[in-house]
């Protein structure tokens, strides 16, 4: 070998050294702007959700009736609302944190796009103002598509709020739609995208425009040109994740002073072709939740301490008879012991600590207990459900839930169950 050759190699190594510093240097540029963003904004959430509940156990603590408290009712209930409106926002975090990384829970349904996009244009007119003019340019002939409807709502929704905050001023904002083949000639521009038929979604304004050195950081998590408080940074993250675990891509061109343009691909759905919709839920009064109609025992089993005691609660405030245990063996140690004929549910976290999970767990006992219905909850998402049956993917109450929403679904689960 000779003195060239050898120098070659030599240099070849020590580039791809170079290289491979360089990505994991962005790769960890990338983790801390994301953890930094997460800390940032679940303090400030936290830190009213503490404050305010301290503020209202103060006042309680000091025998204070809700009509005596400073501010009457309101003094200790005010408060309270604070707390809750601040956990409904981290909830939401929460959720396009996992829509980022492509692992929210998703329930998708058949969609007729053009029927979609004017059923949102009032909303859209709405957001907007009167300063801009919003425009439709939709295929005829569109072909459906399978995507989960409130998720591409809040994504329509989020690139409007975009393009209206691009044109302060007043524009045109132009809604459109096409269908879109791609081989593989054509796909390979737009990177990790499979060849086959899309339904395109396109928003398009005549605002600002984005800076090519912006433009490539745009779908970044908690990266954001706004001032602070107007934006999170999540926004376009969110939209790119969302569309991502559709199995469709998104691109943005723009321009500056000349406008931008989103283009979103999502696949058209083919009925039978093993993509069919899940089936829709039943519709339940909302005037009042469903309760235990007596003698209905449900064996919870929850790892986490709080989680588990705020359940059993809820759960014996609906009428229901709770057995709380923390893993999936003090689980099987309550079913092995001649309770189960008094135990009409069992409502099993998926993952947990210990020699098994919920899964597991559900299928030990439904090999002794076979018409024993389960109900599974997670605080993680469709990749906690890989690998199993879609009727568990119904039958799965995703975190943070509501009481009124532990109540619909426990019914729900409770009642599909034949007498």
């Amino acid at each position: 070998m000779n003195e060239r050759t050898v120098a070659l190699i030599e240099e070849t190594r020590r580039r791809i050294k170079a290289e491979t510093l360089f990505l994991q240097a962005q790769k960890m540029q990338a983790i801390g702007q994301l953890t930094g963003g997460i800390a940032h904004d679940f303090n400030n959430l936290l830190q009213v959700i503490l404050g305010s509940l301290d503020i209202a156990g103060r006042r309680l603590h000091r025998g204070e009736a809700l009509d005596s408290a400073p501010g009457g009712a309101d003094g200790v209930l005010r408060p309270m609302d604070n707390a809750r409106r601040a956990a409904g926002s981290a909830a939401q975090l929460t959720q396009r944190l996992l829509a980022f990384g492509r692992r929210q829970a998703l329930e998708p349904t058949e969609l007729r796009p053009n029927a979609f996009v004017e059923g949102f244009l009032d909303l859209i007119r709405h957001t907007l103002g009167g300063a801009v003019a919003v425009e439709t340019a939709l295929a005829d002939d569109l072909w459906p598509i399978f995507a989960d409807a409130n998720q591409l709502e809040a994504v329509l929704l989020n690139l409007v709020v975009n393009a209206r905050d691009a044109m302060p001023s007043g524009g045109r904002l132009t809604i459109g739609t096409a269908n879109v083949t791609f081989d593989e000639a054509n796909v390979f521009p737009l990177g990790d995208v499979q060849p086959g038929d899309y339904v395109l979604l396109s928003i398009t304004d005549t605002g600002a425009g984005i800076a090519e050195d912006v433009l490539e950081h745009v779908f970044e998590p908690f990266f954001t040109t706004k001032p602070p408080g107007r934006g999170t940074g999540l926004g376009l993250a969110m939209v790119h994740g969302f569309v991502k675990q559709s199995g469709g891509h998104a691109h943005i061109y723009s321009e500056v002073a000349n406008g931008t343009i989103v283009k979103i691909y999502l696949p058209r759905f083919v009925p039978g072709a093993g993509n069919d919709a899940l089936p829709a839920s039943p519709a339940i009064d909302r005037a009042s939740l469903p309760k235990s109609r007596g003698g209905e025992t449900i064996l919870l089993v929850e790892d986490s301490e709080d989680v588990r005691h705020y359940v059993e609660e809820a759960l014996a405030e609906l009428g229901y008879d709770v057995t709380a245990v923390a893993d999936a063996d003090e689980a099987l140690i309550q079913l092995g012991a001649d309770r189960i004929p008094g135990i009409t549910l069992l409502f099993t976290d998926i993952v947990m600590p210990g020699s098994m999970d919920g899964f597991a767990l559900a299928k030990q006992a439904a090999e002794r207990w076979p018409k024993l219905p389960v109900l599974f909850t997670t605080g993680y998402s469709n990749a906690a459900m890989h690998g199993h049956a879609s009727d568990a993917q119904a039958r799965t109450l995703t975190k943070p839930y509501s009481f009124a929403a532990l109540a619909r679904k426990v019914r729900e689960t409770l009642d599909a169950v034949p007498r």
